[in-house]
């Protein structure tokens, strides 16, 4: 099949699509809140700058409740007081207590920081001529000043589509922490190394809460966005509560931290739900340490006690307001709980492999119990109601992470039972092996009955209802139970009753909440993000439970822990990334990526020349292919069989050739690394199966360069691989040490390089995390390479061919623009091709940039959390630089454009991401075979009744008789701005528009006497700087006629029909836009549109407005065109009556089929108004 080119790059360069540039500003004044008392000595930290910036993009427009639904009645322009909610929509006592509550953090964080100098601002004016200037510039030629204004922007994902569980429910990332507010309707999570986040509702949508938090940590795998363990006070609005965040995730067990987990910065509290976050002191230092479990005191709610690795730690306030937290028992507590009655307060506390304690005051610990078991016992979870410490269970893993037993203790005589039939798999399916008892581990009572409880632990092999014990199709599923407990009479022994309800959850379960005194409101985190029941007890068998009792609750959380980027080389729309337990995942344009590859996933390749050939790794010397572009789980293995004894990391490289368009057929060779470094001419070769024993087939793996188990080893393990070109692949290994591979007269030659030093600087004995070709040097043998871990002071490397130089910049820093790197992991370089001094790299903390070859560096991190960044890479023909998060999925830099304060657009096809002319007749990533045309938006899906009348989008039917001719007035929209002809349904978020309008043929629906409806979803994207507000989106219908001659394809480009003569004033104002080939479907309005969370339009086609099915014409084809217009990024046409959705990111359109509906109508369908005669 024809390869992806880059034939048409030079006209994308030189060619803009109609934009007019605005920037925003806001203008906010309000009082500060006072601090409670027992504060107000705190001294605020941090970069109250990043805060005010992240405050004034989210909060603009205060009225606005969290979520795709709600939309902003103002301007960003001038928000100074909450609005009056829209006519219809009044606001809720929660809504209005938000809107007070946004203003004044607004008012707050102005008020912290009105003495600091501001970021530097792009103007209107400043944009324009720089704009200009590219016009008028080549693309080599450009200084890249505007760099200092850009910014990074998440890509996604903030929702996985088809995740892995038995009903393959959306995910996000690990999320370590619940906390509920009384009623259920706010909460907040802690994420695995994503910090923490807030939803007003339930879970349906999500703000982020420690974007601005950034403390640079610099102990060893540490971050200031780890979080372990999550617990609020609640106050009577989200302004008043006050949340504890013990910073710091555990690992797989208390001695090992692994790849997955961050160490923190210690405790973090916030007063004010979140705006601001101070760290508070410790006494053994937590900093760079990590949390199981916080526990506070229901009537001293300054008083807190923390399950660390550090030991048991309670949170003591002095007489003059500062606070300490001190260490009250040493040891490995791994579970802390607080009970509540009659005045009094009781802690409980678990000590990793030793027994359960309790205390009253957090400060004075006893044993508890009698008959607790002493030998195996690995880690242990406490679980007790609020208000009922006469009961408590202990969940226990045993040392080999397996189940030891849940354990039930009455006060009334104070000894442990045993509680039976619990099911021995809870932490692992196969008990011959490790458990994950260690990692994944929760337990939760019904706050209404204390002989109902909930367990949690790691996987279940379920159809997505029940377990499958045998063969059958099924998906690894989270291993949840309800239990319902009963108790002997005679013997008082405790049975369990368990049932299955994790169907439709992700695997490895963390933490289970309830809402406070509500057991019909259960919240599950795992690795694959947050779950919610409103029916936990229910039966799962049930038909209403068809789905599960569980939904996602993951829309809007970019909460990922991300590995390795691959990337096509010219197509910045085929992107893929693997991930820690959330499987590869496949970028597909917008902020919901496609699960493409199951399980844990390190690296992708993809072959240049066949980008429908995608290579990733699972673990250790595992390796998949797929030949479909990487659709769920389409991947066959071509692993590599090295040898007994040998290994390869966790996450092992893998890393396909660069691109050379003039040599196709290097296109398949792939590298792989272990104890030696492989190589495969043909992508892998033929593939392998499992036999059941033994993997079969053929093995198209040798190693380099003699293919001999004995000499080919390398010292250590490879940690990276990087080909300078096809013919020459660097190897840097666990033990510091770098070899180049040089293919010269058909043999492979290996050079082992020095070691890395220097006169002033031993040899570096640690891991070599990544190697990066200086394009300056032609002949490929100059390189830079990062380093791991934190032993050498110098954390980049440049070797010039024989010998190596530090190249972290001055180690006495001279100026605050002109830095030395941190002494922490570093873990990714970029070398930019077109200007070889300019250098880039990722660090656990940040991206750095030098432009001296790396004798000075500078902060490069505007707009990017403080989360780790695990790889960089340069998209070049886009000029694109993406870096991958561990928690945060992954961000992008522009580096060839300045970027708009609002830049909206709707795409026209898969590869159409906004940025150039959309480029049709490449091939379609997701299609083999098929290829890109114009008419294709994805951006725009049709939801008509089935033969059942039924709606894929359940919160979708007609309600409303309003055709657009017959509408005087307007009503509220489906996401809350004024509509006209549109159906003010249910309101779509991104989130279901990806999941559940899946079923699109392209039909519109007509009906000879019924107005039977077709709904009608735009997608709205924002890649600007600022969130966009007043978006007016604008459907209409094209009649089109049949062209000249017929290829019998149905794919072939259709120009569409004149618009009258100046339709650019009507979309700027809003007006309906009607003629013979043209009718307006409807025009509504979105507010709250941020970068990488787009919002939905909904419209309605009624069927009266179409042609009966007798008057429908046999060749004429249709079109829907969605226009996007804001006074902050304006509609310009082309021309003055012509329009090409390819050359213009503000319009999108879908061919589509008008057909006669047939079946059981939708009920509340009426009859057409417009009656006419088929005959």
């Amino acid at each position: 099949m024809p390869p992806f080119t880059p034939n048409a790059q030079t006209s994308r360069a030189q060619t803009s699509r109609a934009q007019t540039d605005s920037a925003q500003s806001a203008s906010n004044t309000a009082a500060s809140d006072e601090l409670t008392p027992s504060l107000t000595a705190l001294t605020l930290r941090g970069p109250a700058a990043r805060q005010q910036a992240f405050i004034q993009e989210r909060l603009a427009g205060a009225d606005r409740p969290l979520g795709a639904a709600a939309a902003a009645t103002t301007s960003p322009r001038a928000v100074t007081t909450p609005p009056t909610p829209p006519t219809g929509s009044l606001a809720t006592e929660r809504q209005q207590q938000l809107a007070d509550f946004r203003t004044r953090q607004l008012a707050q964080v102005t008020e912290q920081v009105a003495m600091q100098e501001a970021s530097p601002e792009l103007t209107a004016g400043a944009l324009a001529t720089m704009s200009r200037d590219l016009a008028a510039t080549s693309e080599e030629q450009i200084q890249p000043d505007f760099l200092e204004t850009n910014r990074w922007l998440l890509l996604g994902p903030s929702l996985i589509r088809d995740g892995q569980s038995g009903q393959q429910a959306a995910m996000s990332g690990r999320v370590r922490g619940i906390a509920v507010a009384p009623g259920g309707e706010r909460l907040y999570i802690a994420t695995a190394n994503g910090g923490v986040w807030r939803s007003e509702d339930g879970g349906q949508s999500w703000l982020s809460l420690m974007d601005a938090f950034d403390l640079n940590p610099s102990f060893y795998r540490a971050d200031s966005l780890a979080c372990g363990a999550l617990a609020l006070v609640p106050g009577d609005w989200a302004g008043a509560d006050i949340i504890y965040v013990g910073s710091g995730e555990p690992g797989v067990s208390p001695w090992f931290q692994g790849d997955s987990a961050y160490f923190g910065v210690g405790p973090i509290v916030s007063i004010d739900g979140g705006i601001n976050w101070i760290t508070e002191a410790s006494e053994p230092s937590l900093a760079g340490s990590a949390f199981y479990a916080l526990a506070v005191d229901p009537v001293r709610p300054q008083r807190v006690v923390a399950a660390t690795l550090e030991g048991l730690y309670r949170r003591e306030l002095a007489a003059n307001g500062t606070v300490r937290w001190f260490r009250k028992k040493e040891g490995y507590f791994c579970s802390v709980v607080v009970s509540h009655r009659n005045s009094t307060t009781t802690f409980y506390a678990a000590e990793w492999g030793g027994s359960v304690w309790q205390s009253h005051d957090g400060e004075e610990w006893i044993p508890l119990g009698t008959e607790w078991p002493d030998v195996s016992v690995g880690r242990i979870g406490l679980a007790v109601q609020p208000d009922h410490p006469d009961v408590l269970y202990a969940l226990v893993a045993d040392v080999n992470g397996h189940l030891l037993g849940l354990y039930r203790l009455d006060r009334i005589e104070e000894r442990w039972r045993p509680v039976q039939n619990i099911p021995p798999t809870l932490f692992g399916p196969f008990l011959d092996q490790w458990g994950q008892g260690g990692y994944d581990l929760a337990i939760a009572v019904d706050p209404l009955d204390v002989n109902h409880l909930y367990i949690g632990g790691s996987t279940v092999f379920s159809d997505g209802i029940r377990p499958l014990t045998g063969e059958g199709e099924g998906e690894w599923s989270g291993a949840l139970y309800r239990c319902e407990l009963a108790i002997d009479p005679a013997s008082q022994a405790v049975s369990a009753e368990a049932t299955y309800i994790g169907g439709a959850i992700h695997g490895d379960i963390h933490a289970i909440q309830h809402a406070p005194g509500d057991a019909n409101r259960l919240w599950v985190g795992c690795d694959g993000g947050l779950f919610f029941s409103a029916d936990p007890t229910g039966d799962p068998n049930a038909a209403s439970h068809v789905d599960g009792l569980f939904g996602s609750c993951n829309t809007g959380l970019s909460t990922v822990t991300m590995n390795h980027l691959g990337m096509h080389p010219t197509e910045e729309a085929v992107l893929f990334c693997g991930t820690q337990d959330n499987g590869g995942l496949r970028y597909t344009g917008d902020p919901v990526w496609l699960y493409s590859s199951g399980g844990d996933s390190g690296y992708f390749a993809i072959n240049w020349h066949n980008p429908y050939q995608v290579a990733t790794t699972y673990i250790q010397n595992q390796i998949f292919r797929s030949e479909d572009g990487g659709m769920r789980y389409s991947y066959a293995a071509i692993h590599v069989l090295p040898a007994a004894g040998e290994e390869a990391e966790f996450y092992a490289p893998l890393a396909g050739t660069p691109y050379a368009p003039d040599q196709p057929a290097t296109a398949t060779r792939l590298a792989f690394g272990g104890s030696r470094v492989w190589l495969s001419e043909r992508f892998g070769g033929e593939g392998l199966w499992w036999d059941g024993s033994h993997w079969r087939g053929e093995v198209d793996w040798v190693s380099l360069p003699n293919n001999d188990p004995a000499t080919d080893r390398v010292e250590g393990k490879v940690e990276a691989l990087t080909f300078a070109a096809a013919d020459k692949l660097y190897a840097a290994t666990s033990a510091g040490r770098i070899y180049r591979y040089d293919y010269t007269d058909g043999q492979w030659q290996r050079v082992r390089l020095p070691a890395i030093a220097n006169e002033e600087v031993a040899a570096f004995v640690g891991p070599v995390t990544a190697v990066a070709v200086d394009t300056a040097v032609a002949n490929g043998n100059a390189i830079y390479v990062t380093l791991g871990g934190m032993e050498n002071p110098h954390r980049v490397w440049y070797f010039d061919g024989v010998q190596w130089a530090p190249r972290s910049g001055r180690q006495a820093v001279a100026t605050a623009s002109q830095q030395s790197l941190l002494n922490v992991q570093h873990n990714a370089i970029v070398v930019d091709p077109r200007q070889p001094t300019h250098l880039y790299v990722a660090a656990d903390i940040g991206v750095w940039r030098s432009v001296d070859a790396g004798h000075s560096w500078t902060v490069f991190a505007r707009g990017l959390p403080d989360a780790a960044v695990v790889d960089l890479k340069l998209h070049e023909h886009s000029r694109l630089l993406r870096a991958a998060t561990h928690g945060r999925g992954v961000y992008e830099f522009d580096l060839g454009r300045p970027q708009r304060m609002v830049d909206l657009y709707i795409r026209d096809h898969l590869l159409d991401l906004g940025r150039h002319p959309a480029v049709t007749g490449l091939p379609d990533p997701t299609a083999p075979g098929a290829t890109v045309v114009p008419g294709q938006s994805p951006d725009i899906r049709l939801d008509p009744p089935d033969s059942e009348g039924r709606y894929q989008f359940a919160g979708a039917h007609p309600r409303h008789r309003t055709p657009f001719h017959l509408a005087a007035l307007p009503k509220r929209g489906a996401n809350g701005g004024t509509t006209s002809g549109s159906l003010a349904g249910e309101p779509v978020d991104f989130g279901t528009f990806a999941t559940k309008l899946t079923n699109d043929t392209g039909t519109i629906v007509t009906h000879s006497h019924l107005n039977v409806q077709t709904q009608v979803y735009v997608q709205v994207h924002n890649r600007g700087r600022q969130t966009a507000n007043s978006v007016r989106v604008m459907l209409l219908l094209a009649t089109i006629a049949p062209p000249a001659t017929e290829t019998g394809q149905g794919t072939e480009p259709l120009e569409l029909p004149p618009l009258p003569t100046g339709y650019e004033a009507h979309i700027d104002a809003g007006r309906p836009i009607t003629s013979e080939e043209w009718q307006t479907i409807g025009i509504t309005m979105l507010h709250g549109i941020r970068a990488s969370h787009p919002q939905v339009a909904t419209f309605v086609v009624n069927a009266e407005e179409l042609p009966t099915p007798g008057r429908l014409r046999p060749n004429n084809r249709y079109a829907l065109v969605a226009f996007v217009q804001s006074a902050d990024d304006p509609f310009r046409a082309e021309a003055e009556a012509t329009l090409t959705p390819a050359h213009n990111r503000h319009v999108a359109h879908r061919l589509v089929r008008i057909e006669p509906f047939t079946g059981s109508h939708p009920a509340g369908t009426w009859r057409r108004r417009r009656q006419s005669s088929d005959g």
